[in-house]
């Protein structure tokens, strides 16, 4: 909304200013911002003086991903001169050429000295190494997890199953075709996924301020992400049920009921 800051505000004589949603959100809600007038420091700690906005942009996170940072303004910076700045370029030219044409230009300009050359990916790399280290470990654990869940539903199917042979060659003898025990089992499997889901989905819920933490723009309640892996967990509760329900209708009714 509005405008940039041109040469031609270098001449006025009351600054002018750029400011983000924030600010504008909080000094002036539901209105706009453009025109209006507000107090900012003076160069060099001289007496505040009043700025006129010329323009609004959004929110620009300076610090850390995970904090949304103070609202802030921007204005000339001939008009705030400061020993050290920090200049981001977008260009789709290679990096070192980018950096050659930064340095001939601010040697041009009169600085002295260019103190540090990064690509933004190195930058936000740095930033975000801890996040990605708990992220891959954070995955590597539900890797493990969903693997575990995969043998001891195998496991537990597999003795129940062991358990209900006899029901199982009766259920044959009445009629029951492979089709059911194979549902049936699987079924059952399906049941004991559904409940480890149910306690998965009430402590993710209990637990989303601590996950929220890790997380950068994603709700940790978001419903298509539990909904995802709830249907993960269902598919693979179905495969590792598959393999005991399969045995199990394979049983020879006649050798189960003979052997008791």
């Amino acid at each position: 909304e509005g405008r940039g800051i041109t040469e031609d505000d270098l001449t006025e004589t009351r600054p002018v200013v750029v400011v983000d949603t924030e600010m504008a959100n909080d000094l002036w809600p539901g209105e706009s911002a453009l025109n209006r007038e507000f107090m900012i420091p003076a160069e060099w700690g001289g007496e505040p003086v009043a700025a006129r906005v010329v323009g609004v942009v959004e929110h620009a996170r300076l610090v850390e991903l995970k904090a949304t940072g103070r609202p802030q303004a921007y204005r000339a910076m001939s008009l705030t001169p400061f020993g050290v700045m920090t200049v981001l370029v977008r260009s789709s030219l290679e990096h070192g050429e980018v950096f050659g044409r930064i340095r001939t230009s601010a040697e041009r300009l009169g600085a002295r000295n260019v103190f540090s050359e990064s690509p933004a990916s190195d930058i936000v790399a740095t930033r975000t190494a801890l996040a990605r280290l708990i992220a891959t470990l954070a995955a590597g654990l539900a890797g493990a997890a969903c693997i575990v869940s995969i043998i001891g539903i195998y496991g537990l199917l597999s003795f129940l199953v062991t358990q209900r042979r006899k029901e199982t060659g009766i259920r044959m003898v009445l009629g029951a075709r492979e089709v059911d025990i194979q549902r049936m089992h699987v079924v059952m499997g399906l049941r004991l996924v559904g409940l480890g889901l149910l306690a998965g989905i009430v402590v993710t819920l209990f637990s989303s301020k601590v996950i929220e933490a890790q997380l950068f723009g994603v709700d940790p309640r978001d419903p298509s992400t539990l909904v995802g892996a709830a249907l993960l967990y269902l598919t693979v509760g179905a495969l590792a049920s598959y393999i005991p329900a399969r045995a199990a209708s394979r049983v020879d009714p006649a050798a189960v009921i003979g052997a008791d």
